[in-house]
C-alpha cells in the first residue's frame, strides 16, 4: 500500500490546483477610523480595467460576514465588494464594544472605508462606489453622502433610524437609492424605508415585503433577494457616473 502512496498525492494535488480559490476568501484589510482598528475583507474579480466597488455595512446584531454570498454575487458580475466590521463589532474591537455613542459615530467608518477604496488605484474606479447599508448602518451610508463622500449608488436595508435629514438627503441629490423592507417589522421601519423611496421619486425603487423582518434576515427568507440587490448595483455602476 505504501508503495501507491506517492501517486496517491500527486492526483489529490492536481485536483487542489484545479479547484478554484474558496468562494467569500479575498483580501483582509485593515483601516484606521478615530483611532479603532476597523477590519474588513476586499474581494476584488479579475479584469484589465478599474471596476466599480460596493461597501456592505451589517446591521446591529450581526458582522461582516453576513455578506459573503453577496460578495461572490458582485464578482460574478464584474463589481468589487468591501464589508467591514464597524467599530465595536466583530474584529473591529480594539477599543473596546460598542454602545449608543460608538454606534452614532460609525459613518466615519463609512468614509475611511470609501477613503480606502479610492485609494485604489489602477484597481477600483472611484466614481463608481455603492454603498448597501441595513438597519442602523443605512443612516451611516447616508451619513457619509451628507458629509461629502461621492456615492454613486445607494441600497438600504430596513433602516429605522433613517433620520429626517437623510430623507431630504435622499431627495436632494442625483445617484439612485433602493430600498428594502418588510411591512410585519414594526411600523416605524417600514413607513421610513416607503418615505425615503417616495423623496428620490424616479431615482427611487421599493422592495416592501409582506413578512420576513429585519435587514439581512430577509436574505434567509427570500433566496433571490441577494441576486435582485446584485443585480440592481451592477445596472446602476455598468458605466460612466453623471454626476
Amino acid at each position: 500500500m505504501m508503495k501507491h502512496l506517492p501517486c496517491f498525492l500527486i492526483t489529490v494535488c492536481l485536483l487542489l490546483a484545479a479547484c478554484p480559490p474558496p468562494q467569500g476568501s479575498g483580501e483582509r484589510v485593515e483601516l484606521e477610523s478615530d483611532g479603532w482598528v476597523v477590519v474588513g475583507d476586499l474581494q476584488v474579480p479579475a479584469s484589465d480595467e478599474p471596476v466599480p466597488a460596493v461597501l456592505m455595512l451589517h446591521m446591529m446584531p450581526t458582522v461582516r460576514s453576513s455578506y459573503i454570498r453577496l460578495a461572490d454575487l458582485f464578482a460574478e458580475r464584474g463589481i468589487a465588494s468591501l464589508r467591514i466590521d464597524l467599530r465595536g463589532h466583530g474584529e473591529s474591537t480594539n477599543l473596546g464594544g460598542h454602545n449608543r455613542e460608538v454606534n452614532a459615530r460609525a459613518w466615519r467608518d463609512v468614509v475611511a472605508a470609501l477613503d480606502f477604496l479610492r485609494s485604489r488605484e489602477g484597481v477600483i474606479d472611484p466614481a463608481r462606489l455603492g454603498v448597501l447599508g441595513a438597519s442602523y448602518s443605512g443612516e451611516h451610508a447616508a451619513r457619509a453622502g451628507r458629509e461629502g463622500c461621492d456615492i454613486a449608488a445607494y441600497a438600504i436595508l430596513s433602516s429605522g433610524g433613517f433620520s429626517e435629514e437623510s430623507i431630504a438627503f435622499v431627495g436632494s441629490g442625483e445617484a439612485p437609492w433602493l430600498f428594502v423592507a418588510a411591512r410585519d417589522d414594526g411600523e416605524r421601519t417600514p413607513a421610513l424605508m416607503e418615505r425615503a423611496a417616495a423623496a428620490a421619486g424616479e431615482r427611487g425603487e421599493l422592495i416592501m415585503y409582506d413578512a420576513g423582518g429585519h435587514g439581512t434576515y430577509l436574505f434567509s427568507v427570500y433566496s433571490d433577494l441577494e441576486e435582485r440587490i446584485a443585480d440592481w448595483f451592477a445596472d446602476r455602476l455598468s458605466g460612466p457616473v453623471d454626476w
